[in-house]
């Protein structure tokens, strides 16, 4: 299995042979399945997205968490800073 992740999108888009799907930081236990047209809506205007090649999808799940964790760290320290 290969993904590009977005810690802040909150997003994995998987591709597994010819199969492609997402895992949602909100649900990361699911793995919904997409058509190839459905990706460009899930991307948007993403540029943190990182790639990884084969792995498991508890590995996806795990470096999406991870990401999103950073990215809303980040956000809160960037907001503590402004106050």
């Amino acid at each position: 299995m290969d993904a590009l992740i977005s810690g802040r999108g909150g997003v994995a888009l998987v591709v597994d042979g010819d199969r492609v799907g997402s895992i949602h930081a909100a649900e990361p236990d699911r793995l919904v399945p997409r058509r190839l047209g459905e990706l460009r809506f899930l991307i948007g205007e993403g540029k943190d997205f990182v790639a990884l090649e084969n792995v498991s999808q508890e590995e996806i799940t795990y470096e999406l968490l991870q990401a999103r964790a950073c990215e809303e760290a980040l956000i809160r320290a960037l907001v503590d800073c402004n106050t």
